[in-house]
């Protein structure tokens, strides 16, 4: 219904709620808004104050996703967030970013899809950029950044990440 404006619609939803508080109910309110625009939202999808999005269209949600205040997610490809995904304050997704051509940065650009898979945190922060899988479980650090692929149930920090500690994984993904 709203894949041609769902840049407008994005805007619209941003200024009509920020005022709102970041309880519990706002959180789902401004979260079932933005889902009128989206590919696919599940469950519980939560989104905090000051968060900017753009083409909505791109973007699909799990179950039980919040996505923290002051984030930016930059959608030019397809997005697929799992479900029981956190997304702590001040992270950058970007589906898309400058490429290198003919002796210029300024000209053309890299798209890529990215999936974050059930159970990740991306902390404060951290920036996930195209073409990133983020595994099941897994944790990005604060300040990281991840500019390839992270396994499943791992902790990942610095710029580039870089796995620090792997984590057990729950019984259930074991058998």
């Amino acid at each position: 219904m709203f894949q041609k404006f769902d840049l407008l619609w994005a805007w619209f939803v941003r200024v009509a709620t920020n005022w709102l508080p970041d309880a519990k109910c706002c959180l789902r309110l401004r979260g079932a808004l933005y889902s009128l625009a989206m590919k696919k939202t599940g469950r519980n999808f939560q989104v905090a104050s000051d968060v900017r999005f753009t083409h909505l269209q791109w973007l699909s949600v799990g179950d039980n996703v919040y996505v923290g205040p002051n984030s930016v997610l930059i959608l030019d490809d397809d997005v697929t967030i799992g479900n029981d995904v956190l997304i702590a304050h001040k992270v950058m997704i970007t589906s898309r970013n400058h490429a290198y051509e003919n002796g210029k940065w300024n000209k053309g650009s890299r798209r890529a899809p990215i999936v974050v898979k059930d159970g990740a945190w991306i902390g404060a922060n951290a920036a996930v950029l195209p073409g990133v899988t983020i595994g099941r479980g897994t944790v990005l650090a604060a300040c990281s950044s991840a500019p390839k692929s992270l396994p499943d149930y791992a902790v990942c920090a610095g710029v580039p990440a870089a796995v620090k500690k792997t984590l057990e994984p729950p019984k259930e993904d074991q058998e």
